[in-house]
Parts: C-alpha cells; structure tokens; sequence
C-alpha cells in the first residue's frame, strides 16, 4: 500500500549556489520525490541533488526551462528509488551554471513503491489561469502522483483530488494516490500569466490488486 509519510522543504533566496532543507528523519527502503524550482536563472542554472544520508539520485525531470514573472527560470523533479538507511537526513541542491535568484525544494517521503518506481512525466509551460502539466496515462493501478505548478502570483489553487504539498516561497505542489489506471494531470487555478506545471507518475510495489494496464487478464 503506498503511503505518504511526511514532506520538508526550503525556501533560499540571494542567488546561493546550494539550497539545504531542514533535517527529517527517514525510513530504509522508502522513496524521496524532490521537486525544484528556480527563479530566475538566467537560463542557465542546472541542479544536483544530495543527501546527508548518501543515497543515489535519480532525475525524473528536469532541466524543464520556462518564462515565468518575466524572468527565465527552472524545473526539476529528482528522486531516491530507496533509501539507503534509516535516521537524520538533509537533502541539498547545488547550482552550477548560474543560481536562481531563488531557489525552492519541496521534498516528500513515500512508502510502498516498486523498486524502479517512475512511471509516466509530463511537462507544460503556457498563459492561462487554467494551469496543467498536460496529461499522462498509468499504467498501474496504483501509483503516487507528484505535481508542482508555479505561476506569477505565487499563489495558485490545488486542483480537484489533489492534495496540497508544501509552499515555500508560495508557490505550490500536490499530490495524491490512485487506485485505477487512468489519465491524470496536475492541475491548478492560476493568476491567468505565464506558469510551468510538471507532473510525474511512481508505480507501487507489486501485489494486491494492482494490475497493469496492458496483459492484465480477466
């Protein structure tokens, strides 16, 4: 069964070259689903995770580049498949390139997920106030849904099933747990200017009901 844990972030601002979140204490065999933003970096910017824990790191997405509040600025979506131990962990960003302006890093802990999780992403930069990442198709039943969506405000609304994640620096992210294979997107009410949104799919483990959506049977 997946779980959501818990989630920890940081907000940096002052054009830093690293970005630290607070320690949190984490589970061996659980999965860490990092989204970063930066603002304004020039185009340039390009981030590396780590851990105080050593764990390895995986990308989902990212360098995803686009305009927003006038100034060029980045996306990305890292992960830890498992955790290698159990304790006190931090995670840190660290620009090469050029540093945001900003930086934010909104980290969540996952239980239940299959050992080479990642499943389906998707990426969306546009101008309306009716934000979305675009659509992406499961292919399991079950599976954690990961969304970050930022627009110029800094304030958008949550869309319909989702769950409300961390705001730091107000910008938003969400998330939730499906129970059937189908077409999802990270959505959000924006302030109607330019916006980046990202989602990206993470299979559980086997077992249960879960069934695949192509051979599943009868």
């Amino acid at each position: 069964m997946i779980t959501h844990v818990q989630q920890f972030g940081t907000n940096v601002s002052g054009g830093l070259g690293s970005a630290t979140t607070g320690n949190a204490t984490v589970t061996k065999g659980n999965t860490i689903i990092c989204g970063i933003f930066g603002y304004s970096d020039g185009g340039l910017g390009i981030a590396t995770p780590s851990d105080t824990l050593g764990n390895s790191w995986s990308t989902a997405i990212g360098p995803f580049r686009m305009t927003v509040g006038g100034s060029q600025c980045v996306m990305y979506v890292f992960y830890i498949k498992a955790l290698n131990g159990s304790g006190t962990d931090a995670v840190k960003i660290t620009w090469t390139g050029q540093s945001p302006s900003t930086s934010r890093v909104h980290c969540h802990e996952v239980s239940g997920l299959a050992a080479n999780p990642l499943d389906q992403t998707n990426t969306n930069a546009a101008t309306s106030a009716s934000m979305t990442s675009g659509n992406v198709t499961t292919t399991l039943a079950s599976e954690f849904l990961y969304g970050y969506g930022v627009d110029n405000s800094g304030n958008p609304t949550v869309g319909s099933g989702w769950t409300q994640g961390i705001t730091e620096g107000s910008e938003y992210d969400e998330w939730r747990i499906t129970s059937s294979v189908g077409t999802y997107a990270a959505t959000y009410t924006g302030d109607g200017g330019a916006y980046g949104d990202v989602i990206a799919t993470f299979k559980g483990a086997p077992g249960g009901a879960q069934r695949a959506l192509v051979g599943a049977g009868t």
